[in-house]
């Protein structure tokens, strides 16, 4: 647990997105934490499990407010899990694309956690963060390797893909990854940017992370 400002957060294992928070909420390393007004429990298909028993004893004891965001796949500086894992066999070359695969997966950009949290700290309950788009493996890909230089993608036949790519890896790019947004829906006027046009438009400079 880490209190940022003045939210206590468990980044359940994410804490690759602090700078994110960091920057959206105004403070910096030099910053004194204040004492938190509220709690964010940030959590991904892929580290559930990871979550902090002392932010609840911390939760329970202040009486603090409880905003859990669920986020299935985050894409940013830093990202781990399936996301890295498909950035660096792109970077590598070694990613290829599989013909006639048309899985979809739901993800949001680590910014628009950022937001989210500053938007809805102090509200008290569970919601889905997507950026609403069932993005195309296929399309995700792309908009990585456009980041990378626009490097190339060649495209196999499943069977020789499955057996370049590993039955693990070949399993999770075939198969859908799909969660329903809940948070737009319950805070509005919040619009997420689409993580694959993000990638393909956002110019990333000295500011940037």
């Amino acid at each position: 647990m880490e209190i940022i400002a003045d939210i206590a957060v468990d980044f359940g294992g994410n804490d690759w997105l602090r700078p994110y928070l960091m920057r959206e909420l105004g403070v910096d390393d030099e910053s004194e934490p204040m004492a938190p007004r509220a709690a964010v429990r940030i959590m991904t298909d892929e580290t559930e499990g990871a979550a902090d028993p002392e932010f609840d004893r911390r939760c329970d004891a202040d009486a603090l407010p409880v905003l859990a965001l669920r986020c299935p796949y985050i894409v940013g500086t830093g990202m781990t899990g399936l996301m890295r894992r498909i950035a660096a066999s792109i970077y590598s070359g070694r990613f290829v694309h599989i013909a006639g695969n048309g899985a979809r997966i739901s993800v949001v950009h680590a910014v628009d956690v950022a937001a989210a949290v500053s938007l809805a700290a102090g509200s008290q309950g569970t919601y889905t963060l997507t950026d609403g788009e069932d993005t195309p493996i296929h399309d995700l890909s792309e908009s990585f390797a456009f980041r990378m230089g626009d490097k190339r993608i060649f495209t196999l036949k499943p069977r020789w893909a499955r057996l370049w790519l590993g039955g693990e890896f070949y399993s999770s790019l075939t198969t859908d990854h799909l969660s329903a947004d809940t948070f737009t829906g319950a805070f509005a006027g919040f619009k997420p940017v689409k993580v694959v046009d993000y990638l393909k438009t956002h110019v990333y400079d000295e500011q940037s992370l």
